[in-house]
C-alpha cells in the first residue's frame, strides 16, 4: 500500500490500494464510486497503469474502459488524445507480456477500442494498430493480442451509445474490412497448429466476424484452409479446442442463407463427418487412459467434450426445417451410401453417449430428439422410425429403473456413493427427465406403452422383479399430464389409442391394488422405493378415478369398457372409477408407515387429491350406511382419528390428511351427520390433549401439544360453510363447545409459559374459529382481547401471533360492521348504526388504543421518539416492540386492516391516538431496514395521507363523510410531515431498503406531500388540485439541501434541480414521479449517475 501511494501520489491510489487489501473497503468503495466521475481520475487512473501490482493495474484499466463509456465528454480533444496515445504505446510495449498479463491487457484492449469508436477515423486506425501487430510479429503471443483486438470490434460496435448514423458509418467499416480478415485468417491456419493458444485465438475470430457476412457457405467454398482449421478443431484431443469449435460451428449454423447453396449442405457433410468421427473416438476411449500428448486426461473432460458435440448437434438440428439431418439424411447421388453411414454414424453416437454414465450425460442428447416433434412420424428416416426412437426409449428405461442392490443403499443421500447419487439426481424432474419421457410418449405413442406392456407382464410372471413394476410407475407418473391431455381430448382422432391407454392404465392399477401391503416389507425387505412409487401413482391417476373434469369427457371415460385382467372378458359394469374406493384406502393405509417419511408424505398427498377431487362422489349416498361411500368415510376418520392418537405418526403427513377428511366431511348435505363426523375426529385429537396434560410435572411435551393444537387448527380451518348457510348451526359447535374449557386448561396450566409455540398456536386456533365459525363464538372475544393484550404487554414470543388473532378479529368484526352499515345505507355516523353494530365498534377501537398504549405509554418510547424528532435516527427500536421484528409488522398490519373497516371511527377518536399511531410510524421507519415491517407501515401512512380526490362513492354523504374523517385526520396529524419526509427521503438518499419497497415508498411519499396541501380545501368543500408551492415544497428542500443526504449531489445545482422536478412531477399528477423516485433510489445507490437527472 505504501509503495503504491508513494509512487502515485493520489487518494486514487490510496483508496484502490486499501480496497485490494480488505483495509476500510466501505470508505474505499464509496470514494472510487464517487471520485470516477471526476475529470481528475482519468490521469489518475492512467499513472496507475504501470504500477508493480497486476491487480492496481487492472483496477485502473477498468476504471478507464468504464469512464471512455460513460465520461468521454469530460475531456478536450488534445486530452483524448494524450490518453489515446499513452494506451497505443502502453499495448505495443507489453505485447511480449500477453500470456502474462492477458486478462489486463484484454481491458486495455476494450477501451481503446471504446476510444477508436468515438473519434473520426478512429476505427481505421485501430485496425492498422491490429494488422501492424499481426504482421510483423515475431512472437505468437504478438499475433495473439493482434486477434484478441480485432474479435472485440463487432460486439462493441453494436453496444456503442453513439448516433444511428455513426454506428452505420461503423458497421460500413466492418464490412469492408471482413474480407482483409477473413485472408488473414487463412494464411495464419497454416501456423495454428504449432501454437494452443493461436489455434483457439483464430477460431474466435471465425466466430466474431460472422456479423459481418461471413457464412459457412462462403467459409467452405472461399476459405476452405479456415474450414478444414475449423474440422481440425472438432478432431482435436484438446477440451478447450473442442469447445470453441463447437462454439463455432454452431454460430455458423445457426445463419441461415437464403436461396440455399449447394456449399452448405456439402459443408453441413463434411462437419458432420467429422463430429461423427470425433464424438466416435471420445466414446471409446471414455474410462480408458488417455493417450501420451492428450490433453482429454479424465473422464470428466471426455464428458465435458461429448456434451459440447451434443450440443452442437442439437444445433444443426434445430436449424433444420427442411429435415435434411432428421430425415433425409443429406442424401448425395454420387455416393448412395453415404447418407446410410452419415445417420448411423451420428445416431449411433447420440445413443452412444445416453448408454454412458454418469446418466446425466444422457441429459445434452434431449434436446436433440426433441426436434423431431417438429415432423411427422411419416417424414422421419426409415432407420429413426424401426429402430432409433425405440432404443432411445429403452436405454431411458434402462437409466431409471432401480438396480438390484438398490435395497441395500443408505436411506440417507448424504450417504450414497456416486453410482447411486447419480441414479438419485437422473430421476430429478427439476432436471428434465420428466420433460423426456413426455418426449418418447409424444414419438413413440404405441410402442412406448408396448415397452411398458412388456415390464408390467415380467412383473406379474415373477413378483420379485419389483424393480420392472416400480419403473413403470415411475415413468407413467412423469408423464401423467401428457397422458391425461390425450385421454381427455374429445376431438382426437385416434380412438383406439386413447382406448388403450385407459386398458393399460386399468391394468397397472389392477395390478398395484391386487398387491397386499405385507408385499412391500415381507421376507426381509423393505421396498420403500416402490411404495412410495405406487402411492404416487395411485394419486396421478385422480382423474380417472374421481371423473374430475368436464361432463363429456366423463361421460366418454364412463363408456370406456376395460377388460378383466384375469378373465380378458369386458363386463358392461366394470369402470376404472370403481377402484376409488379402494385406492383411497390404500393411500390411507400407507400413510401410516414408520419406515419412511417420504412414503407418509406421498401418501397423504394421494389421500389428499382423491378426497378433494372425488368429495362429491363420496357424498352421494351417505344416507346409506351400507353404501361404498358411507363406509369409505367412515374408514377415512376413524382411521385418521387412530393416527392423531399415535405419536409416533409423521406430522406433515397427518395435517394433510386431516385437511382431507374435513373437506370431504364438509360436503356431507346434512348438518346433523357432518356435526357426528366432525366430532368423532374432534374426539380424538381432545382425547390426545388430555392425555399429554395429565403427565406430571416436566413430562409434558411442548412438541406434542403443538402438534395436536397445529391439527385442530386443520379442522377448524377447512369447516367453513359454505355462502349463504346458517352459520348459527355450524357443525363444529359441539366440538368448540367442549374444546374451548381445554384451551383454557392450556392456557392456565404454569408449565405452558415456558413454551412460546404453545401460545402462538393458541393464538392461531383463535384466528381460525373466529374465520370459520364467525358469530356464533363471538361471546369468547373478550377473553380472546385479555389473552392478547397479556401478551402484546409482555413483548415475548407469542406478541406477534397475538397481533395477527387481534387482526383476524377486527377483520371479522369490521367486516360485518361494515356489511350492516353499508345495507343500512349509513352515512357512517354512530347514530344511525345499530346498537349492536356500535357496541363492535367501540370494542375494536378499544383494543386498537390499548395496544397502541402498551407501546407508547412507556419511558422506552419517548426516549425514541425524542430522538426521531431531534436526529431522525433510532437505534435500539427492537426494545419497544419485542424480540423480533415479526411483532413491529404485525402491529402495522393491524392498523392498517382497522383503517380499512374503521376510518371513521379512528378519525372521530381524538388526536392522540392518530398521534401515537404516526409517531410509531416514525421510529419504525427511522430504525428498521427489513422489507416485511417496512412495507405495513408505508401502506399504514398511505392510508392516513389520502388525497381527497380519491374519495368515490354513488352516494354523496358518504364522500361527505370520508372527507370530514380525512380532514380530522389530517389535523391531528399536524407537525408529523416534515419528520415523514425526512424519513422517507433519507431510506431513499442512503439505499437502506431494498429495491422492491422503493414502489411503496414513492407511493407513500407522494400522498404526503399532496395530502398535506389539502385540509383547507377539504374544510371549504371544495377539491382543488394541490400546488407545491407551501409546506411540502419546504419539507422537500429542508432534506434535499441537506449535506448530509443524497451525497452522490455533489454540485448546488444538481440539488435544486432535484427539489424543481420532485416539486413540478407532484403537482402534475404524473407517472414520471414515480419514475423520478425510482431514478434517485439508483443514483444513490450507485447504479446510474447524476447525469440521468
Amino acid at each position: 500500500q505504501r509503495e503504491v501511494t508513494m509512487a502515485h501520489n493520489s487518494q486514487l491510489a490510496f483508496h484502490v490500494a486499501n480496497m485490494l487489501q480488505g483495509i476500510n473497503v466501505t470508505e474505499a468503495n464509496l470514494f472510487i464510486q464517487h471520485h470516477s466521475e471526476t475529470k481528475e481520475c482519468w490521469f489518475e487512473a492512467l499513472g496507475l497503469l504501470d504500477a508493480h501490482s497486476m491487480q492496481v493495474q487492472f483496477f485502473a484499466a477498468t476504471i478507464i474502459h468504464t469512464k471512455v463509456k460513460k465520461n468521454w465528454s469530460q475531456l478536450h480533444d488534445n486530452e483524448k488524445e494524450q490518453i489515446y496515445n499513452a494506451l497505443c504505446s502502453l499495448l505495443r510495449s507489453q505485447c511480449s507480456n500477453y500470456g502474462e498479463k492477458k486478462v489486463f491487457l484484454e481491458r486495455i484492449i476494450l477501451a481503446l477500442c471504446g476510444m477508436s469508436l468515438r473519434v473520426p477515423n478512429g476505427l481505421v486506425n485501430y485496425f492498422t494498430i491490429a494488422l501492424e501487430l499481426i504482421s510483423g510479429a515475431q512472437a505468437v503471443e504478438q499475433i495473439v493480442l493482434g486477434l484478441s483486438m480485432l474479435s472485440v470490434v463487432p460486439e462493441e460496435v453494436e453496444a456503442a451509445d453513439v448516433s444511428r448514423t455513426v454506428q452505420l458509418e461503423l458497421q460500413d467499416q466492418l464490412i469492408n474490412f471482413s474480407l482483409q480478415f477473413a485472408v488473414m485468417v487463412d494464411q495464419l491456419s497454416e501456423k495454428a497448429l504449432t501454437s494452443r493458444e493461436l489455434f483457439i485465438a483464430l477460431l474466435k475470430q471465425i466466430t466474431t466476424w460472422l456479423s459481418s457476412g461471413m457464412t459457412l457457405s462462403k467459409l467452405y467454398a472461399d476459405h476452405r484452409r479456415s474450414f478444414d482449421l475449423l474440422c481440425t478443431a472438432v478432431k482435436m484431443a484438446d477440451i478447450q479446442i473442442i469447445a470453441e469449435s463447437c462454439a463455432t460451428i454452431k454460430a455458423l449454423v445457426v445463419l441461415k442463407e437464403f436461396p440455399k447453396p449447394p456449399q452448405r449442405t456439402e459443408a453441413l457433410r463434411v462437419l458432420l463427418e467429422n463430429m461423427n468421427s470425433q464424438t466416435q473416438a471420445l466414446l471409446v476411449s471414455y474410462q480408458t487412459p488417455p493417450a501420451e500428448g492428450c490433453t482429454i486426461d479424465t473422464d470428466e473432460d471426455s464428458g465435458r467434450a461429448l456434451v459440447e458435440l451434443c450440443g452442437a448437434y442439437t444445433t444443426l438440428a434445430s436449424v433444420d426445417a427442411d429435415g435434411e439431418l432428421l430425415c433425409t439424411g443429406f442424401p448425395d447421388p454420387n455416393h448412395p451410401t453415404r447418407e446410410t453411414d452419415l445417420l448411423a454414424g451420428y445416431y449411433s453416437n447420440l445413443l452412444g453417449i445416453i448408454r454412458l454414465k454418469p446418466r446425466s450425460l444422457a441429459f445434452s442428447t434431449f434436446d436433440f430428439w426433441a426436434e423431431f416433434m417438429d415432423f411427422s412420424a411419416a417424414e422421419w428416416h426409415p432407420l429413426v422410425r424401426e429402430s432409433v426412437l425405440k432404443e432411445l426409449f429403452s436405454i431411458i428405461v434402462s437409466h431409471c429403473t432401480y438396480p438390484a442392490d438398490s435395497l441395500h443403499w443408505s436411506q440417507s443421500e448424504r450417504d450414497l456413493s456416486d453410482d447411486q447419487e447419480d441414479f438419485v439426481s437422473f430421476r430429478d424432474a427439476r432436471l428434465g427427465i420428466q420433460e423426456a419421457l413426455v418426449m418418447c410418449l409424444s414419438l413413440l405413442k404405441g410402442t412406448f406403452f408396448g415397452t411398458l406392456q412388456s415390464l408390467l407382464e415380467s412383473f406379474e410372471a415373477d413378483n420379485f422383479r419389483w424393480m420392472a413394476l416400480e419403473v413403470v410407475l415411475f415413468v407413467l407418473c412423469s408423464s401423467m399430464e401428457a397422458i391425461k391431455e390425450i385421454v381427455m381430448k374429445l376431438t382426437y382422432q385416434d380412438k383406439a389409442y386413447q382406448q388403450g391407454i385407459l386398458q393399460f392404465l386399468y391394468n397397472a392399477l389392477h395390478v398395484v391394488l391386487s398387491i397386499p401391503s405385507s408385499y412391500y416389507y415381507d421376507a426381509g425387505r423393505k421396498l420403500t422405493s416402490l411404495h412410495q412409487t405406487v402411492c404416487r401413482f395411485v394419486g396421478s391417476l385422480t382423474f380417472l378415478l374421481t371423473g374430475n373434469c368436464n361432463e363429456r369427457a366423463v361421460f366418454q371415460l364412463n363408456n370406456a369398457k376395460f377388460c378383466d385382467p384375469a378373465t380378458g372378458v369386458a363386463p358392461s359394469t366394470v369402470y376404472i372409477t370403481n377402484f376409488y374406493y379402494l385406492a383411497l384406502r390404500f393411500v390411507l393405509e400407507s400413510a401410516d408407515c414408520p419406515h419412511s417419511a417420504s412414503i407418509s408424505s406421498e401418501a397423504a398427498k394421494a389421500v389428499h387429491k382423491l378426497s378433494v377431487h372425488g368429495c362429491k362422489k363420496l357424498s352421494i349416498e351417505l344416507s346409506d350406511p351400507s353404501s361404498d361411500a358411507w363406509q369409505t368415510i367412515v374408514f377415512t376418520i376413524t382411521t385418521t382419528g387412530n393416527y392423531i392418537e399415535k405419536n409416533s405418526f409423521e406430522q406433515a403427513a397427518l395435517l394433510v390428511l386431516v385437511e382431507s377428511v374435513t373437506r370431504c366431511v364438509m360436503e356431507v348435505k346434512s348438518a346433523e351427520t357432518k356435526a357426528q363426523l366432525l366430532g368423532s375426529l374432534g374426539d380424538k385429537i381432545l382425547h390426545s390433549l388430555s392425555v399429554e396434560l395429565q403427565k406430571p410435572g416436566n413430562t409434558l411435551s411442548d412438541t406434542r401439544l403443538v402438534h395436536l393444537l397445529a391439527v385442530a387448527t386443520q379442522l377448524i380451518r377447512f369447516s367453513d360453510v359454505a355462502a349463504g348457510e346458517d352459520r348459527g348451526a355450524h357443525p363444529l359447535l359441539p366440538f368448540l363447545t367442549i374444546f374451548w374449557p381445554v384451551l383454557q386448561q392450556i392456557s392456565a396450566d404454569p408449565r405452558v409459559a415456558q413454551y412460546p409455540a404453545i401460545e402462538c398456536a393458541i393464538f392461531g386456533i383463535f384466528g381460525k374459529v373466529l374465520m370459520s365459525v364467525g358469530k356464533p363464538v363471538y361471546s369468547q372475544v373478550p377473553n380472546i382481547t385479555n389473552a392478547v393484550l397479556s401478551a402484546v404487554a409482555a413483548r415475548g414470543a407469542s406478541a406477534a401471533a397475538a397481533l395477527q388473532c387481534a387482526t383476524v378479529l377486527i377483520d371479522c368484526l369490521g367486516s360485518q360492521v361494515s356489511a350492516e352499515n353499508s345495507t343500512a345505507n349509513s352515512t357512517l355516523s354512530a347514530a344511525d348504526s345499530s346498537s349492536e353494530a356500535q357496541a363492535q365498534r367501540e370494542l375494536l377501537l378499544g383494543l386498537v388504543t390499548r395496544i397502541t398504549d402498551l407501546y407508547t405509554l412507556t419511558p422506552n418510547y419517548q426516549r425514541l421518539e425524542h430522538q426521531v424528532a431531534t436526529s431522525g435516527s433510532s437505534s435500539d427500536c427492537m426494545q419497544l416492540f419485542g424480540v423480533t421484528f415479526d411483532a413491529m409488522e404485525q402491529y402495522f398490519t393491524l392498523i392498517q386492516t382497522y383503517l380499512v373497516f374503521c376510518r371513521d371511527m379512528f378519525a372521530q377518536s381524538g388526536a392522540q391516538l392518530v398521534e401515537k399511531v404516526a409517531g410509531l410510524c416514525c421510529v419504525g421507519l427511522a430504525h428498521c431496514t427489513e422489507k416485511e415491517p417496512l412495507r405495513p407501515i408505508m401502506l399504514v401512512l398511505q392510508s392516513l395521507f389520502v388525497v381527497s380526490n380519491k374519495f368515490t362513492s354513488e352516494n354523496t354523504a358518504n364522500v361527505s363523510a370520508q372527507m370530514q374523517s380525512q380532514y380530522a385526520i389530517m389535523t391531528a396529524l399536524g407537525g408529523y410531515g416534515p419528520r415523514l419526509t425526512r424519513l422517507l427521503l433519507e431510506l431513499l438518499s442512503t439505499a437502506r431498503i431494498p429495491s422492491s419497497l422503493v414502489p411503496n415508498t414513492t407511493e407513500t411519499l407522494y400522498n404526503l406531500l399532496i395530502a398535506c396541501e389539502l385540509p383547507v380545501g377539504v374544510a371549504s368543500g371544495t377539491q382543488p388540485w394541490a400546488s407545491l408551492s407551501g409546506q411540502s415544497r419546504q419539507w422537500l428542500e429542508a432534506v434535499v439541501y441537506d449535506p448530509q443526504c443524497f451525497t452522490p449531489l455533489v454540485e448546488p445545482s444538481h440539488r435544486q434541480l432535484l427539489v424543481h422536478l420532485l416539486a413540478s412531477f407532484a403537482e402534475s399528477r404524473s407517472r414520471r414521479f414515480k419514475s423520478l423516485v425510482q431514478d434517485v433510489y439508483k443514483i444513490c445507490s450507485s447504479e446510474l449517475t447524476v447525469d440521468t437527472l
